[in-house]
């Protein structure tokens, strides 16, 4: 089963979203639906017609090429300060993710893709850790990449989705390192090592790849 997330913005005709499927080389829109402004919205692919809901009431889609889509949530897990979902990522089991919110990022899990629990909220006791835009999975743990524009980037991680220990912080010792992993795009387990990318307007763009545990400077410029 494919996930989707999409997070709306605030438009003149109250915000639309699109779901999108590839057809060979190319990506033929798949629904268009109108939304309410600032929803974090999740939503499953379920059989082959093409119905994306949008909304949890699912009061107005529109069908287009070949498969169904329906919503998971519609509201930001009952927050709508949850403004972006961020990240997404299986571990042992179990899918989480990554929820924007500017008072501390937060991490929900489920078990069946429906019903969801809060595993953390205020960016792990850190209201600057808004971002929590990366979620990978490295030797049997978990990590969670915050981007944070305060004080740098940091890294935590977890064996049993629990307990969480910080790997790294103040963004690899440069605060304009403040995001990484920019919405989960810019970090993957490459010969045993974890890489990750930042953007760092003031030196260049960076990757630092972690030595069990230290994380070392690939690309700096």
């Amino acid at each position: 089963m494919l996930l989707l997330s999409t997070q709306q913005r605030a438009h003149r005709s109250g915000g639309a979203a699109v779901a999108m499927r590839a057809v060979g080389n190319a990506w033929p829109r798949m629904a268009l639906a109108e939304a309410q402004p600032h929803k974090t919205r999740l939503v499953k692919l379920t059989e082959d017609i093409s119905t994306w809901a949008s909304d949890a009431q699912a009061q107005a889609s529109l069908s287009f090429g070949v498969q169904r889509w329906t919503p998971v949530f519609a509201d930001g897990l009952g927050n709508p300060a949850n403004t972006h979902l961020s990240a997404m990522s299986e571990f042992n089991g179990i899918l989480y993710i990554g929820l924007r919110n500017s008072a501390g990022g937060e991490v929900w899990r489920s078990s069946n893709g429906t019903t969801w629990t809060p595993v953390f909220n205020g960016g792990l006791g850190k209201a600057a850790n808004a971002r929590p835009y990366g979620l990978v999975v490295h030797r049997q743990q978990l990590y969670v990449i915050f981007s944070n524009l305060a004080t740098g980037a940091e890294v935590w991680r977890t064996s049993d989705g629990s307990s969480w220990m910080q790997v790294s912080g103040g963004g690899w010792g440069d605060a304009a390192n403040g995001y990484a992993d920019y919405f989960d795009k810019s970090a993957a387990v490459f010969n045993g090592s974890l890489f990750i990318g930042t953007n760092n307007e003031t030196t260049g763009g960076q990757i630092w790849r972690d030595l069990r545990q230290m994380y070392l400077p690939s690309i700096m410029r």
